[in-house]
């Protein structure tokens, strides 16, 4: 099944272009952070500050649209394929072959795993690119010259590229919750209208709290451990009972007694 996942992705010209769409807007941040540079002068970045998630950039417009649709945009590369299966009748084929308990876990832990990695190599290239743009450069937005009272924060700022690594981690992490949230999704209502309101509105409920999940994987802000930590096990929580619940809920309607 595996690879059929793999084969569905890299054949559907939908499923690409996002995921291209996805490894660019990251690109376009880092280029309007250079030519912003280039354009007023004064000290180069330090390009773990200008890095992707530290939203460095003026209106943050690229960071809302990658982090905000991020589970839409997972949907569309292809944790929402039990749709397919389910429109063309090839679960049927799937379930008896394997049965459904094993239907169910193999799309939740693929769909987790393909948010997880699409996330590792979108943020990777960016980690590339302002790598070279910015290098040698020392500006930090001054937060190397202030004293928080979290030794966390100070950690980081100290050492920048722990925290591009730590935060990059996270956000790999909030993503393959997000690709599995889409699937849980997808077996539950089997519609795509019902799938994708559903999951958006599950995401972005978190992104609007005053604890917001955004926290957890921006670095170098005033949000300590002590701040991330209850979001994060919420949030982890949340989409994994929800995931859990339809797993049970789809066995118990489907299986035999």
């Amino acid at each position: 099944m595996l690879r059929s996942h793999i084969n569905r992705i890299t054949k559907s010209k939908v499923s690409v272009g996002i995921f291209v769409l996805m490894v660019l807007i990251p690109v376009w941040d880092a280029c309007q952070l250079f030519v912003e540079y280039l354009r007023l002068g004064g000290d180069k970045w330090h390009p773990a500050f200008a890095f992707f998630l530290a939203g460095s950039s003026i209106g943050h417009i690229p960071q809302y649209i990658l982090l905000w649709f991020l589970p839409l945009f997972l949907l569309v590369i292809g944790t929402d394929d039990a749709l397919q299966d389910y429109k063309t009748g090839y679960h049927h084929a799937i379930v008896s072959r394997i049965g459904l308990r094993s239907y169910l876990k193999e799309k939740l832990v693929f769909s987790f795993f393909t948010g997880f990695f699409v996330m590792l190599f979108v943020l990777l290239v960016n980690f590339i690119l302002v790598s070279i743009l910015f290098y040698g450069g020392i500006y930090a937005k001054g937060l190397n010259e202030i004293t928080f009272e979290s030794d966390f924060i100070n950690y980081t700022i100290e050492h920048p590229y722990f925290g591009v690594f730590l935060y990059s981690l996270l956000a790999c992490l909030l993503a393959g919750l997000a690709g599995m949230l889409g699937s849980a999704c997808s077996l539950f209502f089997k519609d795509r209208k019902y799938t994708y309101a559903a999951t958006f509105f599950l995401w972005f409920i978190f992104v609007m709290q005053e604890n917001s999940s955004m926290h957890i994987i921006q670095p170098f802000t005033e949000y300590g451990w002590l701040d991330i930590a209850p979001a994060l096990l919420v949030i982890s929580a949340s989409y994994i009972l929800i995931s859990a619940v339809v797993y049970f809920y789809e066995v118990k309607k489907n299986e035999p007694i």
